[in-house]
């Protein structure tokens, strides 16, 4: 975030200048966003921080690191630093709320979590649905923190807030997770595993090999579960997460197209450039470019 002279700018959308005064920028939120502010991100958006969005009313349709997603409230949205968003639909009626958090104050939030696997849940679950009986103790939850960080004075405001989101986790959350028994297909687990080794490494290993050598299955075998779970190849899956990180550097980024090949490890900008023009239809530049 970026302090103008009466907005500040996240993900391209303008926020109250108060924000600026919420814990030094290590948590805030942001209560009652509407459609109509959301419709105007047309882009792929990489996010810089751990944001979770609870959405109290409407629905909306969204891609998540690629993965679409029919969103529909009331459920709890969860990207992680580094991770993209594609909004594709939203509905008029759409409500919502946002929370973002630091890399410091989330790196602090899982060292009190302690246990990886409970850290992990959020990965697990970018989409959560939430049971009727637990929005009354979302938005119970929302309002104490609306409360604490009201008085940004407070000396102790850091743990308050911490501490209130560490005890939320815990008395709903797990909750919410423990009720999602994991009754999925082996064919799901090796899908859901694939496409988390994929974005962790796909600027440097697009070959099957690596993967099924992970896995511990054999490359055959992954082309297919890949393919008949989710319609896509296993190579149109590093083909798609390497060009919409294109995307969101050409779009969002000052970096020059051949710092941006470098960074996808392309062995030249010529190569960068046809790839991508192959997938795509235009080269880098006028994609960037382009409105």
């Amino acid at each position: 975030m970026k302090k103008g002279n009466k907005t500040l700018t996240y993900e391209g959308l303008e926020l109250p200048e108060n924000l600026s005064h919420i814990l030094e920028q290590d948590f805030w939120m942001l209560d009652n966003i509407g459609g109509a502010m959301l419709t105007m991100l047309r882009q792929p958006m990489k996010f810089t921080s751990a944001t979770s969005i609870y959405v109290r009313k409407g629905h909306c349709k969204a891609e998540i690191n690629l993965q679409e997603f029919d969103i529909d409230a009331p459920c709890l949205v969860n990207i992680g630093s580094s991770e993209i968003l594609q909004p594709l639909s939203i509905s008029e009626d759409f409500e919502g709320a946002f929370v973002v958090m630091s890399e410091r104050f989330f790196g602090d939030l899982l060292k009190e979590v302690g246990d990886p696997t409970m850290a992990g849940l959020f990965k697990q679950n970018p989409v959560l649905n939430i049971p009727e009986e637990n929005v009354t103790d979302f938005e119970m939850f929302l309002r104490h923190l609306r409360t604490i960080v009201s008085d940004p004075g407070d000396k102790f405001l850091y743990k308050s807030v911490l501490h209130t989101v560490l005890a939320f986790f815990y008395h709903t959350l797990t909750r919410i997770f423990n009720q999602r028994k994991d009754t999925g297909s082996t064919a799901a687990h090796i899908t859901h595993r694939f496409l988390q080794l994929a974005r962790n490494n796909f600027k440097k290993e697009r070959f099957m090999e690596f993967y099924a050598r992970e896995l511990g299955i054999t490359g055959k075998h992954l082309g297919r579960t890949i393919k008949a779970q989710t319609g896509f190849t296993a190579s149109e899956w590093l083909d798609r997460m390497v060009i919409l990180e294109a995307k969101v550097l050409l779009k969002s980024s000052s970096m020059s197209i051949q710092q941006i090949a470098e960074e996808l490890n392309f062995p030249s900008q010529s190569f960068f450039g046809k790839y991508f023009k192959n997938i795509v239809g235009v080269s880098p530049k006028e994609f960037r470019n382009a409105r």
